[in-house]
């Protein structure tokens, strides 16, 4: 029955007719197909361009002075400008040596992967310079050795004889006294990930900074003795005085960085900026930089925020906020001077917006956004100007996120999205080996977020590329410019 109605369509007088528009039907199709295509790739494409036309206007701000370091570094060699006219310190050949000592300890883990006769890793220098060959022998790579993870276990028998894991594990602890004079407080919150924990507490730790760990109090009894062990073995490093079971949007994330903001200013009068991370990120900057660019903000805080209408409905199911303070939503990570801090823990107007928040969803994204943001209360550090990110007068430079979203400040400019070639979860760009290019060149200080786990040569190139880094910083060999840092919209329009 099926060919007779095939063979009365086709030999109907009218299946010309049809055939013809069925035909442009289907190219009608095939074209919108393209143009939606072609559409995506070039949102991805502009995401890419704004970044590189604005968030690195002026790229490099790190410049070499040597092809030798260049190619040390995985960097293209680029002839100071104007404005960088010394190195970053005078040349330390000492200081260099030793951190290049522990660049070797760092490198020597009984958990790398096993190399068959006449293999050899793939080249972290090589990757960061984009080279695609390179980057398709990394993941090869990475498909055929298995990464052991080290267990919290091994890390509790390591802490046994502190002076050794110190020693064995690399740890810088040595400084200049440039940045010896400007120590920065960390709060790190934590669930799982020993390891990568460990490893990104390594790439940030001087002993003169400060470093307060946040373990959920869920967390396995092991994790939370092996971060306890490895505090205990170094000088500024310790657990939270106070512990919360830690759940997603709810006041418990938000109540978790207080404890830890409480327990740094207890513990120091002396540090100048404070900064919270996860254990899943990791620096963009070495220490001396971070130094260098928190001087040129010249205590503004970094603290992204939005007017979105469309946030607004988290605050739906509350009273008015106190104070005339105008709500905003924003990342939760900042950067914020220690004037900022002392304000969140002591200032009236901060405790009373503190409870309002506590009956909001995701508190943690407004509470620190709002204070920023509401000139009239006068928080040290907070910003005068428009309040929204922008890619070009407000850069969001306290994390390199990636999210796979549609978020544009007010000039039409994806913020937050850029292209991944690792993977996403939750829409979140997990950094890979093919991401490395980018993440040795952006001007955040940090990045979120990397797995030990997922190409897991990501990691431990980035860990090469920031010891590289300071080495040559060391050597006298990188110069710095600041100057995109020190003429931002926040420093120019900050609250005294």
């Amino acid at each position: 029955m099926l060919r007779r109605w095939v063979r009365q369509v086709l030999c109907w007088r009218g299946s010309r007719l049809l055939r013809q528009r069925l035909f442009l039907a289907g190219l009608f199709l095939f074209t919108l197909l393209v143009i939606v295509a072609r559409l995506e790739a070039e949102a991805d494409l502009w995401a890419l361009e704004s970044n590189t036309l604005v968030l690195q206007a002026g790229f490099p701000a790190v410049a070499v002075n040597s092809s030798l370091s260049a190619k040390h570094l995985g960097l293209r060699l680029t002839p100071p400008r104007d404005v960088i006219t010394t190195p970053l310190i005078q040349p330390r050949p000492k200081m260099a040596a030793y951190v290049a000592a522990q660049k070797q300890k760092w490198l020597k883990t009984y958990y790398a992967p096993a190399l068959r006769q006449g293999e050899r890793t793939p080249s972290c220098q090589k990757l960061i310079l984009g080279e695609e060959e390179e980057q398709q022998r990394g993941l090869a790579f990475i498909e055929t050795h298995e990464r052991l993870e080290k267990p919290p276990s091994a890390y509790i028998e390591d802490t046994r004889n502190c002076s050794r894991f110190i020693r064995d594990r690399g740890y810088v602890m040595t400084a200049t006294a440039e940045e010896r004079e400007f120590p920065i407080a960390y709060s790190i919150m934590m669930y799982t990930g020993v390891e990568q924990t460990e490893r990104m507490l390594r790439a940030i730790y001087r002993p003169h900074n400060y470093h307060c760990i946040h373990v959920d109090r869920k967390s396995p009894e092991e994790i939370m003795a092996a971060m306890r062990t490895i505090a205990g073995c170094l000088p500024n490093v310790f657990v939270a005085s106070k512990l919360n079971a830690v759940y997603w949007a709810t006041w418990s994330s938000l109540e978790a960085l207080i404890f830890c903001m409480q327990d740094l200013m207890a513990v120091s009068g002396a540090w100048k900026y404070y900064i919270n991370l996860t254990g899943q990120e990791f620096p963009l900057k070495t220490n001396l930089q971070l130094v260098r660019i928190l001087k040129a903000l010249n205590g503004s805080n970094i603290v992204d925020a939005s007017t979105d209408p469309t946030r607004t409905r988290r605050w739906y199911n509350n009273f008015g906020p106190p104070h005339g303070i105008v709500p905003y939503k924003g990342m939760v990570f900042v950067m914020a001077c220690r004037g900022f801090v002392d304000y969140v823990l002591h200032n009236q107007v901060a405790h009373d917006f503190l409870q309002w928040v506590r009956y909001t969803d995701m508190p943690d994204e407004t509470y620190f956004p709002s204070l920023n943001h509401n000139p009239h209360l006068k928080v040290p550090g907070s910003y005068k100007g428009p309040p929204d990110t922008n890619a070009l007068t407000k850069p969001y430079l306290a994390r390199y996120v990636n999210w796979n979203t549609n978020w544009k400040d007010g000039d039409g400019r994806y913020i937050f999205r850029f292209p991944c070639y690792g993977k996403r979860v939750r829409n979140i760009c997990i950094y890979g080996v093919r991401d490395l290019p980018s993440l040795t060149s952006r001007k955040e200080l940090f990045v979120n977020k990397l797995y030990a786990d997922y190409e897991s040569l990501t990691f431990s190139c980035m860990e090469q590329w920031l010891l590289n880094m300071t080495v040559a910083e060391y050597a006298g060999e990188v110069h710095f410019n600041t100057t995109f840092y020190a003429s931002l919209d926040i420093v120019r329009n900050k609250v005294a």
